[in-house]
């Protein structure tokens, strides 16, 4: 059982840490000013007031300082604003973000400055770039800006959550000496071992799983393999974890088990197999799950060697330390946050239910033992699944119990059937039955919907461990204070989704190809559009409204909802009388000061379909005619509260 006793001193900077980072995130303005000078006061009164004040007045310097010190890391890491006027410069791959039908998208470094990191798209026509390559380029910069509808994937955020806050327009470039790096070579190894995955598998299928499994690779089958893992509540497997990562360092450890027969063996054995652990993070792409992994075998495998003993807890702290310390910006990735989440709830909250869960017979007990440490994992991050994902599996427990203690078997076979191709058509069986097993668990409408905010996630949390130290202290007033967090977080539930229900909202969005309307009213949804929206979408924006109904209806050519109308117009034809708001679509041909002047707008919208060039024209004159004109190519959505 965990008692966090022992490690409050380290508990306490984490903490403090990881606060300033968030702050220094939020509020990267403030830092310039004020965070060193309050940094120094600090320390100073931490020197001088140390053993002489009262425990928690050190306590409070120590968290502060921490705080400081997290809030500057973060100040040191961030980006520099980029030259945004048309220049040419030398910029190097870091790695490939996303890819589309028509373009990839690149995180690029520019040669020569540190401190500028930045999206770049390229079309797919173009060769294929790799971390490493340099190129010369002829462009400009502009701050990013995508905007997604209540409920979707905020890409921009994703992206400043990354350090980017700017994209690279290159007009031109040429591919120069590339550079290289252990990254680079990394990368060229695992595209090495992919082709040679997809030479001794078959079926699309199973070497997309082996791919995923065995190298942390996504390749084009992978979506709809993860949509069928995710509806057996396993999806988390199809990528590389701790579990993988603890499984992996297994194996190198009984590799190297002949040296450990010389003298001294023992020592070389365990660090032979760790060195061979953090290659193995290296080829996978440093995900963070795999670098907690290790940071967390490395302090276990060093305090083994120089004899001291510690908690599991004191050496995931640690791990959380250094991987801050490296990179600030991954407290803000959703694979960290989860990986940290699940494995401090497992060692604090496993010891427990393995208490309650208990059985005399040793098959049985090992299936509890699973059971319990599912349970305390999927408790830990269901807030976090919760405010990212607004779903989680019920189904859970039946896919990790059945799948879970196959992992070791599916990597040991994978990796020998890799190395021995004569095995890989027994691998692919195996990971085929692994697969229909899997697709035999899914079970549609099992998950539970339900998504909640920044407040709501910092209240679950909060009643989550207040509960726990309720138990272990058995005291009445924690769990009095656990009951009132979640009175709390129900109350400000009821009325987050009464605003919500009770919100009249308009939204114009849609694609180059197709114009979608989208009205909501009390728990209904409606939207209008000459082709379908992607579900995903619809559920992201009724989830977030808690809708109970969507119904889809063509575009009209005018719309009235109280007293407020507009129009369609696709065309030069249309109906000459006045209206609150217009909306232009597929680039007809109007005379556009006669327009504004026969149906007197009070706001024009522009779809994505409409030429830029005529947007820019129209503008002009929506300009002298003091009438705000929305360009949805560069808003992505309009929004309008009724």
């Amino acid at each position: 059982m965990v008692h966090f006793s022992f490690h409050k001193n380290l508990l306490l900077i984490a903490l403090g840490i990881a606060l300033g980072i968030l702050f220094g995130f939020n509020f990267p303005a403030v830092l310039n000013v004020y965070v060193k000078p309050i940094i120094l006061i600090l320390f100073l009164l931490l020197v001088v007031l140390y053993r002489t004040t009262t425990r928690i007045l050190n306590y409070g310097c120590i968290a502060l300082i921490a705080f400081g010190l997290g809030a500057f890391r973060m100040q040191l890491t961030q980006t520099a604003v980029p030259d945004l006027s048309l220049h040419q410069g030398i910029a190097q791959i870091q790695k490939k973000l996303s890819s589309t039908d028509f373009s990839n998208s690149y995180l690029i470094k520019l040669v020569g400055d540190q401190q500028h990191y930045l999206l770049t798209k390229m079309s797919v026509d173009t060769i294929p770039l790799i971390p490493g390559d340099r190129i010369h380029y002829w462009a400009k910069a502009k701050a990013l800006h995508y905007s997604t509808p209540p409920g979707g994937f905020n890409y921009q955020r994703f992206l400043n959550k990354q350090g980017i806050t700017h994209e690279l327009l290159i007009m031109e470039y040429e591919k120069i000496e590339a550079h290289y790096s252990l990254t680079r070579l990394a990368y060229q190894f695992r595209v090495t071992l992919k082709a040679h995955l997809e030479d001794i598998f078959e079926a699309p299928r199973e070497t997309s799983t082996a791919l995923a499994l065995l190298i942390g690779v996504k390749d084009k089958e992978f979506k709809s393999l993860q949509n069928i893992y995710a509806k057996a509540g396993v999806a988390h497997l199809l990528a590389i974890s701790g579990l993988h990562t603890a499984i992996y360092f297994s194996l190198f450890y009984l590799l190297f088990y002949p040296v450990a027969l010389v003298p001294k063996g023992k020592r070389i054995q365990w660090l032979s197999a760790l060195l061979c652990l953090w290659g193995f993070a290296l080829i996978s792409g440093w995900s963070h799950s795999v670098v907690r992994a290790s940071l967390l075998l490395s302090f276990l495998v060093v305090s083994k060697l120089v004899q001291r003993s510690n908690t599991s807890l004191h050496f995931l702290i640690l791990a959380f330390l250094c991987n801050l310390l490296m990179d600030p910006y991954a407290l803000l990735q959703i694979g960290f946050q989860m990986s940290y989440t699940a494995v401090f709830f497992i060692l604090w909250w496993h010891p427990i239910l393995r208490s309650k869960l208990k059985h005399s017979q040793k098959f049985i007990d090992k299936l509890l033992n699973v059971i319990s440490v599912s349970l305390a994992a999927q408790i830990g991050v269901l807030p976090l699944s919760l405010y990212y994902f607004g779903s989680l599996p019920l189904h859970f427990l039946i896919g990790n119990i059945l799948i879970v203690p196959l992992m070791g078997i599916v990597i040991y076979s994978g990796v020998t059937s890799s190395i021995i191709t004569y095995f890989s058509s027994y691998f692919e069986k195996l990971i085929y039955g692994m697969n229909e097993l899997i697709e035999g668990l899914t079970i549609e409408g099992a998950n539970l919907s339900f998504s909640i905010d920044e407040i709501q996630l910092l209240l679950l949390y909060l009643f989550l461990c207040i509960l726990m130290i309720a138990y272990q202290r058995k005291s009445y007033i924690y769990l009095q204070l656990a009951l009132l967090l979640l009175v709390g977080f129900q109350t400000y539930r009821i009325y987050i989704v009464t605003q919500l229900l009770h919100e009249e909202v308009l939204f114009i969005f849609g694609t180059y190809q197709n114009t979608a309307i989208l009205y909501k009213k009390g728990p209904s949804l409606q939207y209008y559009s000459n082709d379908s929206i992607p579900k995903q979408q619809l559920d992201e924006i009724s989830r977030y409204y808690h809708t109970k109904s969507i119904k889809h209806y063509p575009l009209a050519l005018a719309y009235q909802i109280n007293t407020y109308k507009f129009i369609l117009i696709n065309e030069a034809i249309y109906p000459k009388t006045n209206t609150n708001l217009v909306l232009i679509s597929q680039n007809p041909k109007l005379h556009f000061e006669r327009l504004i002047d026969s149906i007197n707008p009070k706001l024009i919208v522009v779809d994505k379909q409409t030429a830029p060039w005529n947007v820019k024209r129209w503008k002009t004159t929506a300009e002298a005619k003091k009438i705000p004109l929305i360009d949805l190519r560069k808003v992505g959505y309009f929004k309008i509260n009724l």
